[in-house]
Protein backbone atom coordinates (compact mmCIF):
# COMPACT_ATOMS: atom_id res chain seq x y z
CA UNK A 1 0.00 0.00 0.00
CA UNK A 2 1.34 3.31 -0.68
CA UNK A 3 2.97 5.97 1.60
CA UNK A 4 0.94 9.21 2.00
CA UNK A 5 2.39 12.15 3.44
CA UNK A 6 1.02 15.70 3.90
CA UNK A 7 2.95 18.62 4.42
CA UNK A 8 1.81 21.48 6.15
CA UNK A 9 3.17 24.92 8.52
CA UNK A 10 2.99 23.36 12.17
CA UNK A 11 0.93 20.68 13.34
CA UNK A 12 0.46 22.68 16.68
CA UNK A 13 -1.54 25.40 14.67
CA UNK A 14 -5.35 25.48 15.29
CA UNK A 15 -6.40 26.12 11.99
CA UNK A 16 -9.38 24.40 9.87
CA UNK A 17 -5.65 23.46 7.47
CA UNK A 18 -4.65 21.12 11.13
CA UNK A 19 -8.55 19.85 11.50
CA UNK A 20 -9.11 18.87 8.35
CA UNK A 21 -5.61 17.31 7.60
CA UNK A 22 -5.62 14.91 10.94
CA UNK A 23 -9.11 13.60 9.83
CA UNK A 24 -8.20 12.68 6.08
CA UNK A 25 -5.01 11.45 7.33
CA UNK A 26 -7.10 8.96 10.08
CA UNK A 27 -9.79 8.15 7.37
CA UNK A 28 -6.56 7.19 5.03
CA UNK A 29 -5.20 4.77 7.35
CA UNK A 30 -8.54 3.07 8.18
CA UNK A 31 -8.32 2.81 4.10
CA UNK A 32 -4.93 0.79 4.46
CA UNK A 33 -2.38 3.52 3.82
CA UNK A 34 0.86 4.60 5.74
CA UNK A 35 0.40 8.00 6.69
CA UNK A 36 3.08 10.89 7.71
CA UNK A 37 2.37 14.13 8.37
CA UNK A 38 5.19 16.42 7.78
CA UNK A 39 5.19 20.06 9.85
CA UNK A 40 7.64 23.03 8.91
CA UNK A 41 8.33 23.12 12.37
CA UNK A 42 6.27 21.74 15.77
CA UNK A 43 5.50 18.64 14.34
CA UNK A 44 5.86 16.09 16.94
CA UNK A 45 2.88 15.41 17.28
CA UNK A 46 -1.14 17.06 16.60
CA UNK A 47 -3.14 18.90 18.71
CA UNK A 48 -6.14 17.62 16.85
CA UNK A 49 -5.29 13.72 16.64
CA UNK A 50 -3.67 11.07 18.72
CA UNK A 51 -3.52 8.32 15.91
CA UNK A 52 -0.58 5.92 16.01
CA UNK A 53 -1.03 4.88 13.12
CA UNK A 54 0.19 8.37 12.24
CA UNK A 55 3.88 8.65 11.75
CA UNK A 56 5.15 12.80 12.66
CA UNK A 57 7.91 14.18 10.99
CA UNK A 58 9.89 18.18 11.61
CA UNK A 59 11.77 20.57 9.51
CA UNK A 60 12.93 22.32 12.15
CA UNK A 61 11.73 22.78 15.96
CA UNK A 62 10.63 26.18 15.98
CA UNK A 63 9.40 28.49 13.28
CA UNK A 64 11.49 29.75 10.56
CA UNK A 65 11.17 32.06 7.75
CA UNK A 66 10.62 29.96 4.61
CA UNK A 67 12.05 32.76 2.60
CA UNK A 68 15.21 32.20 4.75
CA UNK A 69 15.31 28.66 5.08
CA UNK A 70 14.10 27.28 1.84
CA UNK A 71 17.21 25.28 0.65
CA UNK A 72 17.71 23.68 3.73
CA UNK A 73 14.03 22.90 4.16
CA UNK A 74 13.89 21.27 0.64
CA UNK A 75 16.94 18.94 1.27
CA UNK A 76 15.21 18.08 4.90
CA UNK A 77 11.92 17.22 3.09
CA UNK A 78 13.63 15.51 0.02
CA UNK A 79 15.55 13.09 2.66
CA UNK A 80 12.19 12.11 4.39
CA UNK A 81 10.38 11.40 1.29
CA UNK A 82 13.57 9.15 0.28
CA UNK A 83 14.01 7.41 3.65
CA UNK A 84 10.17 7.02 4.15
CA UNK A 85 9.62 5.67 0.30
CA UNK A 86 6.70 8.73 0.17
CA UNK A 87 4.54 7.63 -3.15
CA UNK A 88 2.41 10.94 -2.99
CA UNK A 89 2.92 13.85 -1.21
CA UNK A 90 0.35 16.57 -0.54
CA UNK A 91 1.18 20.50 0.13
CA UNK A 92 -1.40 21.90 1.99
CA UNK A 93 -0.97 25.51 0.93
CA UNK A 94 0.38 27.10 -2.78
CA UNK A 95 3.56 28.50 -0.73
CA UNK A 96 4.67 25.22 -0.02
CA UNK A 97 4.48 24.21 -3.84
CA UNK A 98 8.02 25.98 -4.38
CA UNK A 99 9.24 23.55 -2.10
CA UNK A 100 7.65 20.47 -2.91
CA UNK A 101 8.23 20.39 -6.19
CA UNK A 102 11.66 19.21 -5.46
CA UNK A 103 10.60 16.36 -3.09
CA UNK A 104 11.44 14.32 -6.46
CA UNK A 105 8.07 12.14 -5.86
CA UNK A 106 4.16 12.49 -7.07
CA UNK A 107 3.05 15.89 -5.73
CA UNK A 108 -0.77 17.23 -4.90
CA UNK A 109 -1.15 21.06 -4.51
CA UNK A 110 -3.94 20.96 -1.78
CA UNK A 111 -5.34 24.79 -1.93
CA UNK A 112 -7.19 25.83 1.43
CA UNK A 113 -7.97 29.77 0.43
CA UNK A 114 -9.42 31.62 -2.01
CA UNK A 115 -7.08 31.96 -5.30
CA UNK A 116 -7.75 35.36 -5.05
CA UNK A 117 -6.39 36.06 -1.92
CA UNK A 118 -2.58 36.75 -1.17
CA UNK A 119 0.03 38.65 -2.18
CA UNK A 120 1.98 38.42 -5.77
CA UNK A 121 4.28 36.13 -4.07
CA UNK A 122 0.77 33.57 -3.28
CA UNK A 123 -0.59 34.18 -6.50
CA UNK A 124 3.17 32.88 -8.36
CA UNK A 125 3.01 30.00 -6.78
CA UNK A 126 -0.52 29.01 -7.12
CA UNK A 127 0.14 29.28 -10.97
CA UNK A 128 3.51 27.58 -10.48
CA UNK A 129 1.40 24.49 -8.99
CA UNK A 130 -1.08 23.97 -11.65
CA UNK A 131 1.25 24.06 -14.20
CA UNK A 132 3.85 21.52 -12.72
CA UNK A 133 1.92 19.55 -9.84
CA UNK A 134 0.56 16.35 -10.98
CA UNK A 135 -2.64 17.39 -9.52
CA UNK A 136 -4.28 20.26 -7.43
CA UNK A 137 -7.19 20.05 -5.32
CA UNK A 138 -9.64 22.83 -5.01
CA UNK A 139 -12.08 23.05 -1.94
CA UNK A 140 -14.82 25.10 -4.60
CA UNK A 141 -15.62 24.42 -7.72
CA UNK A 142 -15.28 28.18 -8.41
CA UNK A 143 -11.58 27.79 -7.13
CA UNK A 144 -11.21 25.14 -9.62
CA UNK A 145 -12.41 27.11 -12.29
CA UNK A 146 -9.44 30.21 -11.56
CA UNK A 147 -6.84 27.07 -11.37
CA UNK A 148 -7.77 26.29 -15.02
CA UNK A 149 -7.65 29.74 -16.30
CA UNK A 150 -4.42 29.78 -15.57
CA UNK A 151 -2.11 30.01 -18.96
CA UNK A 152 0.16 26.95 -19.53
CA UNK A 153 -2.00 24.74 -16.18
CA UNK A 154 -0.74 21.01 -16.95
CA UNK A 155 -2.22 19.36 -13.20
CA UNK A 156 -5.39 17.71 -13.49
CA UNK A 157 -7.16 19.98 -11.10
CA UNK A 158 -10.26 18.86 -8.81
CA UNK A 159 -12.55 19.89 -6.12
CA UNK A 160 -12.71 18.04 -3.36
CA UNK A 161 -14.62 19.60 -0.64
CA UNK A 162 -13.36 19.41 3.17
CA UNK A 163 -15.61 16.94 5.00
CA UNK A 164 -18.39 17.51 7.64
CA UNK A 165 -16.15 16.26 11.05
CA UNK A 166 -18.60 16.60 13.55
CA UNK A 167 -21.47 13.82 14.53
CA UNK A 168 -24.54 15.18 12.71
CA UNK A 169 -27.68 16.05 15.61
CA UNK A 170 -30.96 14.58 15.17
CA UNK A 171 -32.62 18.37 16.29
CA UNK A 172 -31.54 21.29 17.75
CA UNK A 173 -33.12 23.81 20.53
CA UNK A 174 -34.36 27.21 18.60
CA UNK A 175 -35.57 28.90 21.24
CA UNK A 176 -32.18 29.72 22.72
CA UNK A 177 -31.58 33.00 21.89
CA UNK A 178 -27.97 33.09 21.31
CA UNK A 179 -26.07 33.96 18.13
CA UNK A 180 -22.62 32.33 18.17
CA UNK A 181 -19.51 32.92 15.39
CA UNK A 182 -16.00 31.07 15.83
CA UNK A 183 -12.62 32.67 14.11
CA UNK A 184 -9.84 34.09 14.84
CA UNK A 185 -9.56 37.73 15.61
CA UNK A 186 -8.40 39.26 12.18
CA UNK A 187 -9.39 41.24 9.49
CA UNK A 188 -10.47 38.30 7.33
CA UNK A 189 -13.07 37.55 9.53
CA UNK A 190 -14.88 40.57 9.62
CA UNK A 191 -15.83 40.85 13.21
CA UNK A 192 -15.48 44.65 12.72
CA UNK A 193 -18.39 44.26 10.34
CA UNK A 194 -20.64 41.82 11.92
CA UNK A 195 -20.38 44.05 14.99
CA UNK A 196 -21.57 47.53 12.95
CA UNK A 197 -24.24 45.26 11.56
CA UNK A 198 -25.55 44.26 15.27
CA UNK A 199 -25.69 48.12 16.06
CA UNK A 200 -28.10 48.45 13.33
CA UNK A 201 -30.70 45.84 15.06
CA UNK A 202 -33.40 47.23 17.18
CA UNK A 203 -31.80 47.81 20.36
CA UNK A 204 -35.04 46.17 21.99
CA UNK A 205 -34.88 43.10 19.73
CA UNK A 206 -30.49 43.31 20.51
CA UNK A 207 -31.03 42.93 24.11
CA UNK A 208 -33.13 39.91 23.89
CA UNK A 209 -30.24 37.75 22.45
CA UNK A 210 -26.52 37.24 23.07
CA UNK A 211 -23.66 37.50 20.12
CA UNK A 212 -20.76 35.09 21.25
CA UNK A 213 -17.73 35.55 19.38
CA UNK A 214 -15.17 32.90 20.10
CA UNK A 215 -11.80 32.62 18.73
CA UNK A 216 -7.69 33.60 19.24
CA UNK A 217 -6.83 37.39 19.38
CA UNK A 218 -4.79 37.89 16.50
CA UNK A 219 -4.23 41.44 16.71
CA UNK A 220 -7.95 42.76 16.05
CA UNK A 221 -9.37 43.06 19.84
CA UNK A 222 -8.63 46.26 20.35
CA UNK A 223 -10.96 47.38 17.30
CA UNK A 224 -13.68 45.53 18.06
CA UNK A 225 -13.26 46.10 22.13
CA UNK A 226 -13.72 50.34 20.86
CA UNK A 227 -16.32 49.46 18.29
CA UNK A 228 -18.07 47.85 21.34
CA UNK A 229 -17.56 50.68 23.45
CA UNK A 230 -18.42 53.07 21.09
CA UNK A 231 -21.83 51.87 20.04
CA UNK A 232 -22.44 50.95 23.60
CA UNK A 233 -23.47 47.67 22.40
CA UNK A 234 -24.93 45.25 24.62
CA UNK A 235 -25.39 41.60 25.02
CA UNK A 236 -21.85 40.93 23.18
CA UNK A 237 -18.89 38.84 24.31
CA UNK A 238 -15.81 38.08 23.18
CA UNK A 239 -14.71 35.05 25.05
CA UNK A 240 -10.87 34.53 23.16
CA UNK A 241 -9.83 31.31 22.38
CA UNK A 242 -11.99 28.49 23.16
CA UNK A 243 -12.00 24.70 23.82
CA UNK A 244 -15.20 23.97 24.70
CA UNK A 245 -16.82 24.83 20.89
CA UNK A 246 -18.94 22.03 21.10
CA UNK A 247 -21.04 23.53 23.90
CA UNK A 248 -21.48 26.76 22.44
CA UNK A 249 -22.98 25.31 19.36
CA UNK A 250 -25.02 23.50 21.02
CA UNK A 251 -26.32 26.10 23.18
CA UNK A 252 -26.52 28.28 20.24
CA UNK A 253 -30.05 28.46 17.80
CA UNK A 254 -28.01 31.35 14.78
CA UNK A 255 -24.67 30.65 13.38
CA UNK A 256 -23.37 33.74 11.73
CA UNK A 257 -20.10 34.01 9.33
CA UNK A 258 -19.13 37.97 8.27
CA UNK A 259 -15.38 37.03 6.58
CA UNK A 260 -14.33 39.06 3.94
CA UNK A 261 -12.93 36.40 2.03
CA UNK A 262 -12.52 32.15 2.95
CA UNK A 263 -11.18 29.19 1.21
CA UNK A 264 -14.10 26.97 2.10
CA UNK A 265 -15.33 27.88 5.73
CA UNK A 266 -15.10 24.88 7.93
CA UNK A 267 -17.22 26.56 10.22
CA UNK A 268 -20.18 26.30 8.34
CA UNK A 269 -20.68 22.31 8.09
CA UNK A 270 -19.74 22.31 12.12
CA UNK A 271 -22.27 24.62 12.64
CA UNK A 272 -24.55 22.81 10.12
CA UNK A 273 -23.57 19.27 12.38
CA UNK A 274 -25.42 20.96 14.85
CA UNK A 275 -28.49 21.88 13.37
CA UNK A 276 -28.04 25.37 13.18
CA UNK A 277 -29.89 27.92 10.91
CA UNK A 278 -27.03 30.17 9.29
CA UNK A 279 -26.58 34.09 8.25
CA UNK A 280 -23.63 34.87 6.38
CA UNK A 281 -22.08 37.18 3.93
CA UNK A 282 -21.94 35.71 0.71
CA UNK A 283 -18.27 35.89 -0.08
CA UNK A 284 -15.55 34.74 -2.07
CA UNK A 285 -15.24 31.49 -1.59
CA UNK A 286 -17.47 28.52 -0.18
CA UNK A 287 -20.28 29.63 1.57
CA UNK A 288 -22.76 29.59 -1.50
CA UNK A 289 -21.36 25.93 -2.51
CA UNK A 290 -21.89 25.18 0.73
CA UNK A 291 -25.22 27.00 2.18
CA UNK A 292 -28.60 26.16 0.09
CA UNK A 293 -31.97 28.25 0.76
CA UNK A 294 -33.42 25.27 3.28
CA UNK A 295 -30.13 25.74 5.96
CA UNK A 296 -28.87 29.19 5.54
CA UNK A 297 -29.66 33.02 4.42
CA UNK A 298 -26.88 34.77 1.96
CA UNK A 299 -26.52 38.49 1.72
CA UNK A 300 -23.96 40.60 -0.12
CA UNK A 301 -20.71 40.23 0.97
CA UNK A 302 -19.28 43.05 3.28
CA UNK A 303 -23.20 44.87 3.42
CA UNK A 304 -23.58 45.35 7.31
CA UNK A 305 -27.01 47.12 6.34
CA UNK A 306 -28.64 43.24 4.57
CA UNK A 307 -26.49 41.41 7.19
CA UNK A 308 -28.96 43.28 10.15
CA UNK A 309 -31.94 42.56 8.19
CA UNK A 310 -31.41 38.98 7.60
CA UNK A 311 -30.39 38.63 10.97
CA UNK A 312 -33.66 40.59 12.19
CA UNK A 313 -35.31 38.12 10.40
CA UNK A 314 -34.34 35.15 11.54
CA UNK A 315 -34.28 36.17 15.20
CA UNK A 316 -37.68 37.06 15.30
CA UNK A 317 -38.97 34.19 13.43
CA UNK A 318 -38.92 31.12 15.37
CA UNK A 319 -40.59 28.99 12.82
CA UNK A 320 -38.19 29.75 10.10
CA UNK A 321 -35.07 29.35 12.52
CA UNK A 322 -37.00 25.41 13.19
CA UNK A 323 -37.20 24.60 9.59
CA UNK A 324 -33.47 26.07 8.42
CA UNK A 325 -32.20 24.23 11.24
CA UNK A 326 -34.37 20.71 9.74
CA UNK A 327 -32.48 22.14 6.45
CA UNK A 328 -29.37 22.38 8.07
CA UNK A 329 -28.92 18.57 9.57
CA UNK A 330 -30.08 17.33 5.55
CA UNK A 331 -27.69 19.61 3.73
CA UNK A 332 -24.75 18.53 6.04
CA UNK A 333 -24.96 14.69 4.46
CA UNK A 334 -23.68 16.12 1.19
CA UNK A 335 -19.95 16.52 3.14
CA UNK A 336 -20.50 12.80 4.48
CA UNK A 337 -16.80 11.90 5.60
CA UNK A 338 -17.05 8.55 3.94
CA UNK A 339 -17.49 10.26 0.04
CA UNK A 340 -14.99 12.85 0.06
CA UNK A 341 -12.58 10.37 1.58
CA UNK A 342 -13.97 8.20 -1.80
CA UNK A 343 -12.48 10.65 -3.99
CA UNK A 344 -9.15 10.98 -2.28
CA UNK A 345 -8.84 7.64 -2.68
CA UNK A 346 -9.80 7.57 -6.46
CA UNK A 347 -7.53 10.39 -7.11
CA UNK A 348 -4.18 8.91 -5.27
CA UNK A 349 -4.74 5.96 -6.99
CA UNK A 350 -5.01 7.49 -10.59
CA UNK A 351 -1.37 9.48 -9.51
Amino acid sequence: MKNIAIYYESSQATGGVNRVASVLASALADRGYRIHIISRYEGEYSRFSDDKRIKYHQLFKKFHSKYITSFVEIIKLRKIVRDENIDVLISAGGIFFALAQFSRTRHVEWDHVSFWHGNYIQHFFRRLSVRNADAVVTLTQDNQRAFLSVKGANARVVTIHNPAICKSVNQVDTSNRTIISLGFLAPQKGYDLLLKAWSKIDESLRCEWRLLIAGEDEGDKPILDKIIRDKHLCNVELLGFRTDVSDLLSQSSIYVMSSRWEGMPMVLLEAQSYGLPIVSFDCKTGPSEILTPQCGVLVEAENIYKLAKALETVMVDEGLRERLAMGAIENIKRFDLDKIVNQWVDLIESL
